[in-house]
C-alpha cells in the first residue's frame, strides 16, 4: 500500500459513510485514519469524495478526524448534519457541500429490470400496487442500537407490511446490501419481519442483487418505497418513487434536509408501526402532487453533482 502511495499523483478516500463510530475508541477507526493519514505523511493530496462525517464519540478519535480533514486538500460534505458535525468539532479547511455520488447514477431501460425482476419469480403488472422496502441488521452493526430495539423495528415494518397486504397490495424486499459478512446481510432482518407477518404470502422477499441501473429501475416501479439503508431511498428518488426514510445515522436526516423532504422521515429508535402507517397512507394521498417535487429536486442535485470535475481540476492546478 505504501508503494502504491508512492507511485500516486493523487489519493482519493472514497466517498461514503465510513468516517463515524459507536464507542470512545475503536481500533478500526484509527486503522481508517491511519491509512487515510499516510497520505499525509507522503506529501500526497487528499480529497474526500462526498462523504458523512460523524458520529464521532471520544477526544482521541475527533482529534484524529479534525487533523485529517484540515490537512486534506478538499473535503466534499454530503449531507448537512455532517457539515455541522465538522464546525462543532471545530475543524477549519477547504469544506464544500456536495451530493452524494449515488444522485449520478443511471436508471436501465424498463424492458431489462422487467425480465430481471421476472428471472426473479415476480411478474410485474403494470399498474400494479406494489411496496418497496429495505431493512438492516442494525443492532449487530451498531453498539449502543440494543437488540430489543432491533425487535421494535423489525415488528414496526411488520405492522406496515400487513396493513398494505390486506389492502390487496404486494410488499416487495430488496437487498440493497447482502455482504460481506452477516451483519451486513440486509435479507436476514427481511426473513425475520416474514415471519412475524399475519399475511406473509403478500412478501415477496428478492434474495439476488442485480447491477445498481437495474435495481434503481426496480424501485421506480412501486408505488410507494420505505428506505431504511440510505442509498436506496436516492435510488427511489432517481427513479421517480416516493419514499419514506427511516434513519439509523445523521446521514439520512441530513440528506433529507438537502431534498426538503425531513417532513417524511422516521428515526429507527423511535419507530412505532401505528405512525408508519399514517405517514406512507398520507403520502399516497398527497402522491401525484409530490411525484414533480422529486423530479424537480433530484434534478437541481444532479445540476450541482455536474460540478464536481470542475471543482476537482480547479483545487488540483
Amino acid at each position: 500500500m505504501i508503494q502504491a502511495y508512492l507511485d500516486a499523483d493523487l489519493i482519493v478516500a472514497c466517498g461514503g459513510g465510513y468516517l463515524y463510530e459507536s464507542r470512545k475508541y475503536s481500533p478500526w477507526f484509527i486503522g481508517i485514519c491511519f491509512g487515510l493519514a499516510l497520505a499525509i505523511w507522503l506529501d500526497k493530496p487528499l480529497i474526500f469524495l462526498p462523504q458523512s462525517l460523524g458520529p464521532l464519540p471520544g477526544a482521541l478519535q475527533r482529534s484524529l478526524l479534525k487533523w485529517l480533514v484540515q490537512r486534506a486538500r478538499l473535503v466534499l460534505v454530503r449531507d448537512e448534519q455532517s457539515w455541522e458535525f465538522l464546525q462543532n468539532i471545530g475543524a477549519r479547511g477547504n469544506f464544500r457541500r456536495c451530493p452524494d455520488m449515488a444522485f449520478a447514477q443511471e436508471t436501465a431501460a424498463p424492458a431489462l429490470v422487467l425480465d430481471w425482476l421476472k428471472q426473479q419469480g415476480l411478474e410485474w403488472l403494470p399498474g400494479s400496487f406494489t411496496v418497496g422496502l429495505t431493512a438492516l441488521n442494525w443492532d449487530q452493526q451498531f453498539t449502543t442500537f440494543r437488540s430489543a430495539q432491533q425487535v421494535d423495528y423489525e415488528s414496526a415494518l411488520a405492522q406496515l407490511c400487513d396493513h398494505f397486504i390486506a389492502r390487496g397490495c404486494r410488499v416487495v424486499f430488496f437487498p440493497q446490501t447482502s455482504g460481506p459478512i452477516e451483519a451486513h446481510d440486509d435479507r436476514l432482518a427481511a426473513q425475520r419481519i416474514r415471519q412475524r407477518l399475519l399475511h406473509p404470502e403478500g412478501f415477496i422477499l428478492l434474495t439476488q442483487q442485480p447491477p445498481p441501473d437495474i435495481l434503481q429501475a426496480a424501485y421506480g416501479c412501486c408505488r410507494l418505497f420505505v428506505a431504511t439503508r440510505m442509498h436506496s431511498l436516492i435510488f427511489a428518488f432517481n427513479s421517480g418513487a416516493p419514499a419514506i426514510g427511516i434513519g439509523y445515522l445523521h446521514k439520512m436526516i441530513g440528506v433529507l434536509r438537502w431534498l426538503d423532504w425531513q417532513d417524511w422521515y422516521f428515526d429507527i429508535t423511535a419507530l412505532s408501526g401505528v405512525e408508519l402507517i399514517e405517514r406512507c397512507e398520507e403520502l399516497l394521498r398527497q402522491r401525484e402532487n409530490l411525484l414533480p417535487l422529486i423530479s424537480e429536486r433530484r434534478e437541481r442535485l444532479r445540476q450541482q453533482f455536474a460540478a464536481l470535475p470542475a471543482m476537482l481540476q480547479d483545487v488540483l492546478k
